[in-house]
């Protein structure tokens, strides 16, 4: 973790892992809106824009919307693993 900030922000900078992602960077900006939480992310600090930048972007979309839809109802789309 790179930087802390109560109820607002998360930083981590990725250390180990697949070598594309060491380097990279994932902000967490929470911010309340109307009585409701909006979550902002970023997977960012990438070297260069490969398939496997491609295929993570689409991911975390996939894992957003399944913490969304937990959030608000309880169930999630968690990934099958197998």
């Amino acid at each position: 973790m790179t930087k802390l900030e109560d109820n607002s922000r998360v930083d981590w900078e990725c250390l180990q892992g697949d070598e594309q992602w060491v380097g990279t960077s994932f902000v967490f900006d929470l911010e309340e809106r109307e009585g409701k939480t909006v979550l902002r992310f970023l997977h960012g600090n990438w070297r260069e824009a490969t398939d496997v930048y491609a295929s993570c972007n689409y991911h975390w979309g996939c894992y957003l919307r399944s913490l969304k839809l937990h959030c608000e109802t309880g169930t999630g789309h968690p990934f099958k693993a197998e």
